[in-house]
């Protein structure tokens, strides 16, 4: 089912199906930003998953308590959830949805809002944005560039 569904996505998107990896995850290439697609079996669910950025030590303080306050019922994440990886440093945006509820429409929907998400996390956290963070916007005219 989950192999099907990517294979339907990148169809309605006009892509090409990435090849699956070693660790059954299929990646999306989105400018900059790599998008997995991972099936969690165990709870028959798809987890989108992209790592935004990374903290170094001098700005963990104040980026993480706006990383903390985006998380806080999902207000600046459009539903996904920041990670923080504290061996590495990376700030990774994950989402996870019942498999048996999305088709291909319903995921290209889904991965438009994760996508404005990640965008907007990764100039948060790359430094190009200095001003406080605001809510991602809700739509994107053109999410996926191949």
């Amino acid at each position: 089912m989950f192999e099907n569904l990517v294979t339907a996505l990148c169809v309605h998107l006009g892509l090409a199906a990435p090849a699956g990896e070693l660790d059954g995850a299929f990646y999306l290439q989105v400018g900059q930003l790599e998008i997995g697609l991972l099936e969690e079996p165990e709870n028959d669910s798809l987890i989108l998953e992209c790592t935004v950025g990374n903290l170094g030590a001098d700005q963990w303080p104040q980026q993480f308590q706006e990383l903390c306050e985006a998380n806080y019922y999902w207000s600046a994440t459009n539903g996904a959830t920041l990670g923080y990886n504290a061996a590495s440093g990376d700030v990774v945006l994950t989402r996870e949805w019942a498999l048996q509820v999305l088709d291909s429409v319903k995921l290209a929907q889904l991965v438009e809002k994760f996508v404005v998400a990640a965008e907007f996390w990764n100039t948060r956290l790359d430094g190009r944005a200095q001003a406080p963070a605001a809510e991602p916007a809700d739509a994107l005219a053109t999410m996926i560039r191949a």
